[in-house]
């Protein structure tokens, strides 16, 4: 199931952040209507979703679009901050002469692009869990709002879909490598576009599987 994938493939430290997938669809267990006649066997029983667990659950809802926000606020604090310390760099390193220190720098910046990635796809992964608990949400309650809130997100929170900020700051960094290894060209073989293309790990790892 969704919920158990989201779980095993966020980062430990992050799962604070991501949608409370198993707590949105604990809010959709579906509540069975009292039969009619208690002595029959045949008696057709029914099951609805409350109006209370339909609150319950849109405040969990907009709880999580709310620590995914805070989350994707902090990031992207992070992602300039970095951003600009090694753009500082490269420039310098670029238009020094004979200026050392241009393979570190590029191993900076891999990581750098690396660990964005890994942000991009939380978000990814959380807005596929948006889309996937509204479906759900849709389908036990008859609302068809999945939608409408989908859009809603996509219009208030577009960063969850096209990265925002982190995405330009991968551009960035992927231009910054390209740079770097035009500059080493002496070398065997550039470093920058040989991290990348091999998938050196970033600085922030992945938490075990649990």
């Amino acid at each position: 199931e969704f919920g158990r994938t989201l779980n095993l493939m966020v980062q430990h430290e992050w799962k604070p952040h991501a949608v409370a997938y198993n707590s949105l669809k604990r809010a959709l267990v579906v509540v069975e209507d009292s039969p009619g006649d208690g002595d029959s066997v045949h008696t057709n029983r029914t099951y609805h979703i409350t109006e209370e667990q339909i609150a319950t659950y849109f405040r969990i809802y907009e709880d999580s679009v709310d620590r995914l926000s805070a989350f994707y606020g902090e990031r992207s604090r992070w992602a300039e901050e970095t951003g600009t310390s090694l753009e500082k760099q490269v420039n310098q390193c670029l238009f020094t002469p004979s200026n050392g220190g241009g393979s570190h720098l590029v191993a900076q910046c891999v990581n750098f692009s690396k660990d964005i990635d890994l942000v991009l796809e939380f978000l990814d992964l959380n807005a596929t869990a948006f889309s996937k608990i509204m479906k759900k949400f849709d389908k036990l309650t008859s609302l068809s709002l999945r939608e409408a809130k989908l859009d809603e997100l996509k219009k208030t929170h577009p960063y969850i879909y096209e990265g925002g900020v982190l995405r330009e700051y991968k551009k960035r960094s992927c231009e910054w490598v390209s740079k770097l290894d035009k500059r080493l060209n002496a070398q065997e073989e550039p470093v920058g576009s040989t991290l990348l293309s091999h998938g050196r790990k970033p600085s922030v790892s992945r938490a075990k599987l649990s």
